[in-house]
């Protein structure tokens, strides 16, 4: 009798209606219809020739013979054993060279503004907000941080590693000092971190320009509502101004949703002109908006190596390493996530009490929707898009379009 076996890079992942190989060493997720997924499930506990009187011979040795063609796995003559694939050590190094804790991003809300009237459209998402400096609460919280609370705080994390910190500041122009304060207190406690603000095209002027420049290694975000580009000749005198004056910048595209014009196209042909790289950030208000700015269909599968693999089976990618303060001192993962923290009762609190793991380890698999998909393991994500559909699953469609339950992507 012949039984087929995966190799031990090739893991088979289940969804409720389809399964998908992932090739580690080739990063390749290969996905399989509805009768390949049950006879490589039978394959796996059974002999070829009991599947074959299944399911067919026809169907059988055409999925073998992909299978075997593909590299992902091979016949023996015998039932063998097939060991697991392991990464890495197989040990857990905690306790033994246990290293700093690490936040890979900082984002701290200064002097918030909802310039673009935002949160009076009643958005029920603000999709990759963290690109952008809208207020991260409704209503706009008017009693704004202690900085000397704030850059107290900022020292203690001495001992932390902070590797990027972006300061989002809606009113720029009339807090200079309070900005150089804090970008002085972070660069004290971590000399190697690297420094961005993220502010409105309308406070970017000849005054904050120079003021901008004046701070080194300093890298900006311009956000911007889409409609911009319609009518871009003072954008264009901005960005100008900014490369002259030798400001790494990057744009952030605001899509509204509010007339139901997809202006993508023509905010990233801007992007080009200018010479400029693109963020997005979207206002979803129902289930039935769908985004701009990310494909819902199947380029959304991304190549997924053994690191990603086992990465994205504990951590959330969107919200992983990052820690959000905002302008009215409550501490989280994402500045429009759940946040847990407060700056009154510190950041290490935040941390020592691990409330940070609950954002950080919050991977697809323990999504609404997404953890029933095989794709989970090598999808894009939004932990505030997944966070929702877990109490209204419909939401799910505005950034992906296929059906874990029905096996069918309705683009």
């Amino acid at each position: 009798m012949g039984y087929f076996r995966l190799f031990p890079d090739v893991i088979l992942i289940e969804g409720d209606c389809k399964d998908a190989l992932y090739s580690l060493t080739e990063g390749r997720v290969i996905q399989l219809g509805v009768t390949e997924s049950r006879v490589l499930s039978q394959l796996r506990n059974t002999s070829i020739e009991n599947t074959r009187s299944n399911f067919g011979q026809k169907a059988v040795d055409r999925l073998l013979q992909s299978l075997v063609k593909e590299a992902l796995g091979t016949i023996y003559s015998e039932d063998v054993y097939s060991e697991s694939y392991i990464p890495n050590m197989p040990f857990e190094l905690r306790g033994y060279l246990e290293s700093i804790l690490i936040i890979e991003e900082l984002s701290i809300e200064l002097y918030p503004k909802d310039l673009y009237k935002i949160w009076t459209t009643n958005p029920k998402v603000i999709f990759q907000g963290c690109n952008s400096c809208i207020p991260a609460e409704d209503p706009v919280n008017e009693r704004f941080l202690d900085i000397e609370r704030l850059c107290s705080e900022i020292q203690n994390t001495e001992e932390l590693e902070i590797k990027r910190a972006v300061l989002h500041i809606g009113d720029l122009q009339d807090h200079w000092d309070d900005i150089i304060l804090v970008i002085e207190r972070l660069r004290k406690a971590h000399p190697e971190i690297g420094m961005e603000i993220v502010t409105y095209l309308e406070e970017i002027n000849d005054k904050s320009i120079s003021f901008l420049k004046k701070i080194p290694n300093l890298r900006t975000t311009v956000c911007f509502e889409a409609e911009t580009v319609e009518n871009p000749s003072f954008f264009i005198q901005i960005c100008n101004s900014l490369s002259n004056a030798g400001i790494p910048t990057t744009l952030d595209a605001i899509f509204s949703h509010q007339d139901n014009v997809n202006r993508y196209d023509s905010v990233k042909e801007f992007a080009s002109h200018v010479g400029y790289s693109l963020r997005t950030t979207e206002i979803i208000h129902n289930s039935d908006d769908r985004v701009y700015s990310i494909d819902r269909g199947k380029s959304r599968i991304e190549k997924t190596d053994s690191d990603a693999f086992y990465t994205r089976q504990r951590y959330s990618i969107c919200q992983y390493g990052k820690m959000a303060i905002t302008a009215c001192g409550k501490i989280g993962c994402c500045p429009f996530g759940i946040k847990t923290g407060s700056l009154e009762r510190g950041i290490y609190d935040w941390l020592s009490n691990n409330e940070h793991k609950e954002g950080w380890e919050s991977p697809k698999r323990c999504a609404g929707v997404c953890g029933h998909c095989e794709n989970r393991f090598a999808c894009i994500d939004c932990a505030l898009i997944e966070q929702l559909s877990k109490k209204e699953p419909e939401f799910h469609k505005t950034i992906c379009a296929y059906n874990p339950f029905s096996g069918i992507w309705e683009m």
